[in-house]
């Protein structure tokens, strides 16, 4: 099992090759309760143009329709960011190490929790959708964001 803590799935050096090659989509998934569900949104990597936004309750059905996109259109997904953990419940007692630095520099975090939360929490969606990436996509990057600190960062903005 990865460390907690780790962001990214893949090694810096796939990182690297990915960023050269831009040919490809990237998406990024904002996780909600069982009621909201999941929304995507799908980048072009070479020109950062929003393709398309798909809303689904279920993480396979997104990640179905994601895949119906993908072939259409011919290109890969190389890399997936989603907003929420990849496990619903923290494994040490102390809070994650990311998650302490969010909040040393000011941003407003919701911890992972250290006992596993009701099955229709948001916690549990994102586990669910960690899962479901790594099945449909395995060739895939797949990294947990905080998009608020990525945005300040792309705008010089880190606190």
């Amino acid at each position: 099992m990865a460390s907690e803590s780790a962001f990214c799935n893949k090694a810096p050096s796939t990182i690297g090759r990915m960023r050269s090659q831009n040919q490809g989509t990237v998406a990024g998934i904002d996780v909600g309760g069982s009621k909201k569900g999941y929304h995507l949104c799908l980048m072009n990597a070479e020109d950062g143009s929003v393709e398309t936004m798909i809303h689904a309750r279920n993480a396979d059905v997104l990640l179905q329709s994601l895949q119906a996109i993908l072939i259409h259109r011919g290109r890969p997904l190389l890399c997936v960011a989603v907003d929420g953990p990849a496990h619903p419940v923290r494994f040490e007692k102390e809070v994650r190490r990311p998650e302490r630095e969010l909040a040393r520099r000011g941003y407003r975090i919701l911890y992972t929790p250290d006992q596993v939360p009701p099955s229709d929490h948001w916690m549990q969606q994102s586990a669910r959708i960690h899962a479901a990436i790594r099945r449909h996509f395995p060739d895939s990057i797949l990294l947990e964001t905080y998009p608020s600190a990525v945005q300040d960062s792309l705008f010089g903005m880190d606190t």
